[in-house]
């Protein structure tokens, strides 16, 4: 990431850089969203599966959230 980050600086455009951490981005968040949603019908009786989803719930939000605090250097902001 940093070669392309310098090559993007010379060129005097973010857009590439905006462009491919989009994408990046987006293909993460969708990954877990995916993952979290497919865990999501679980049976009641079965503390494993229950587990599971918990993990991949907890592995979206956490994840959107340092995300967040990362991109906007760690201020919080009330949901809207």
């Amino acid at each position: 990431m940093v070669p392309k980050a310098e090559r993007i600086i010379a060129k005097g455009d973010p857009k590439t850089v905006t462009q491919f951490l989009t994408h990046v981005v987006d293909e993460e968040l969708q990954k877990r969203f995916k993952h979290a949603m497919a865990k999501k019908k679980y049976d009641m009786n079965d503390v494993g599966t229950a587990r599971d989803y918990v993990q991949a719930n907890l592995g979206f939000v956490l994840f959107s959230h340092h995300l967040y605090t990362k991109i906007t250097g760690g201020e919080e902001h009330e949901e809207e």
